[in-house]
């Protein structure tokens, strides 16, 4: 059952990143185009494309540490043991969910604190441009718990 969460839960967010990022080439293209050929581009598409992006980043990070593909120093761990790389390891992963903790903090009170102001272009909440900061924290603090599960766990 919990696999098959995880399971749904990393295609919802690998599937979100792949629509947003259409719709954000889409709204660029469209943008260019209309630019060039009609001297008249549409004003809420380069906001849009912002928007877009905002989110694909904190998504896109959230993948990263769900693969532990970010950049990472290791010139420490190679000269340990592979007992105390697995220490240094997991304290990394503690370290790091101890800051994503503080980037959900922050992220979720600038959220609130900009929920009333609306979006030039599209009048849309700001707290839906901020809104990628939480969430994108959340499933970090996620994606960085299960690899600490992991790295703990016996064989």
């Amino acid at each position: 059952m919990f696999k098959k969460i995880l399971k749904y839960n990393d295609l919802i967010v690998r599937e979100t990143i792949i629509g947003l990022m259409i719709i954000m080439i889409t709204f660029v293209f469209v943008q260019v185009l209309l630019r060039y050929i009609t001297k008249n581009p549409l004003t809420w598409t380069d906001e849009a494309s912002r928007f877009c992006l905002l989110w694909l980043v904190f998504l896109g990070c959230a993948v990263g540490v769900e693969k532990e593909q970010h950049l990472r120093v290791d010139s420490l761990p190679k000269l340990l043991k592979k007992r105390y790389r697995g220490i240094l390891d997991s304290i990394v992963s503690i370290f790091s969910i101890l800051f994503f903790i503080v980037i959900l903090w922050e992220g979720v009170k600038i959220t609130f604190a900009v929920a009333d102001q609306r979006s030039p272009a599209m009048n849309i909440s700001m707290g839906i441009f901020y809104g990628s900061l939480p969430v994108g924290a959340i499933l970090m603090i996620w994606y960085s718990f299960l690899n600490l599960i992991e790295k703990v766990r016996p064989n």
